[in-house]
């Protein structure tokens, strides 16, 4: 009787003294020479938290790099890359500044683009609902309130040429 007594004792001690070390910050507590990749995040989603911008760094980046890894790189740049100007995340809604004018074809591959990452069941956890893109001037020239609607197919004189919504 006594023998699992102290067995049990020292489980506890064993789980209490360990525990620390199983939480989600462990990793900010080991040494920062095997990897600081997750202090910077941890650190990074603290400071957003307290933020009082609404503009939300950690998903702006998150399209940010999506669209330099596949289409900024060296050789593979796409025509409408350069044009972007910012990305600003701000409640449900990814606003991509470029210096476009309206009609422009560029807007109609970029809308695709940036929509098929939002709107991509691995990024759902982003909650990005909607896409707006803007001109040259800040004058709205896509806005997507939901995978619903569609992007431009072309630009034409008459608006009514556009699809439906699916």
């Amino acid at each position: 009787m006594e023998f699992n007594s102290l067995r049990s004792v020292f489980s506890i001690i064993l789980i209490l003294t360990l525990a620390p070390f199983f939480t989600p910050l462990a990793v900010a507590r080991t040494s920062t020479t095997t990897c600081s990749i997750p202090i910077i995040k941890r650190a990074l989603e603290i400071r957003l938290a307290e933020s009082a911008s609404k503009t939300d760094d950690f998903r702006s980046e998150a399209i940010r790099n999506y669209l330099d890894d596949i289409f900024g790189g060296p050789g593979v740049k796409t025509s409408w890359y350069d044009n972007i100007t910012d990305i600003e995340v701000r409640g449900d809604t990814a606003t991509i500044k470029t210096n476009l004018a309206a009609g422009d074809e560029k807007i109609i591959a970029l809308c695709g683009v940036v929509s098929g990452f939002i709107y991509s069941q691995l990024n759902e956890h982003l909650g990005i609902r909607k896409v707006k893109i803007l001109g040259e001037s800040g004058k709205v020239l896509v806005f997507r309130k939901s995978v619903m609607d569609n992007c431009p197919y072309k630009f034409s004189p008459n608006p009514g040429l556009q699809p439906r919504g699916r």
